[in-house]
């Protein structure tokens, strides 16, 4: 996997600079600089279990968690009514397509405040590593699937490669995945792209959130959509 340029680089700064008296860098052939074992993680991220051993239960905890992380409580008992119409038990959540269809829009929450809520998505492996690294830099957990099965992204591990003429590149040695069924040890899990099949990894999915100011004086307000749950007899997934 490689880095993009330099747009990690500067995400990335105050993290190295915060560690610089421990980093050593080591010189590989060709003078390339090796600045291993990096890391990041996502600080005070919500515990939040899947209500049921459902994929589409484990998708909207996941999701639950990551409006939590941004002051957003809309839970995932909210996402199973909106998009299922209730407390259906399947085994899979939906197309991306499907699901981002669902999200995206304004919202009133119970306390008053008004949001825009966007999900965004890749439905593979992303091939560059500052799609996965940047949101964990920014504090930002996302969903990434594995084995079928959606685990919340908290951390990483890598190993920055400098060249001589200033492009870096990184290696990623370790994901740490909330895994939205598991208790006590079996909550954490590490993935190890060196020793773990590549193959069985899938999207990546995420859940931004922004205050909409409702200020008349300050913009014109955006016209609100209060989600309404779908039909229990004709969930609306693909």
């Amino acid at each position: 996997m490689l880095l993009a340029v330099a747009l990690l680089s500067l995400a990335m700064t105050p993290l190295c600079a915060a560690q610089k008296n421990k980093i050593k860098l080591k010189k590989t052939p060709f003078s390339l600089q090796e600045i291993p074992n990096q890391h990041v993680e996502v600080k005070d991220v919500p515990d939040v279990l899947a209500s049921q051993k459902c994929e589409n239960f484990a998708w909207a905890a996941d999701v639950e968690a990551t409006l939590r992380k941004q002051g957003i409580p809309l839970d995932q008992h909210f996402w199973t009514d909106k998009i299922y119409g209730g407390a259906l038990c399947l085994p899979s959540a939906g197309s991306f397509h499907s699901l981002k269809k669902h999200i995206d829009g304004d919202y009133v929450l119970p306390d008053g405040r008004h949001v825009h809520l966007e999900a965004f998505f890749q439905k593979s492996t992303p091939n560059q590593t500052d799609q996965l690294l940047l949101p964990l830099v920014q504090q930002r957990p996302f969903l990434l699937y594995w084995r079928d099965h959606a685990y919340l992204v908290i951390g990483a591990r890598w190993n920055a490669f400098v060249y001589p003429t200033g492009q870096r590149d990184v290696q990623i040695t370790q994901l740490t995945l909330v895994d939205p069924y598991g208790q006590g040890k079996d909550r954490i899990v590490e993935f190890d792209p060196t020793k773990q099949n590549l193959s069985e990894l899938g999207g990546i999915f995420e859940v931004q959130a922004a205050v909409i100011d409702t200020d008349p004086w300050k913009a014109p307000e955006r016209p609100l959509m209060v989600p309404q749950p779908a039909n229990p007899k004709q969930p609306n997934i693909h």
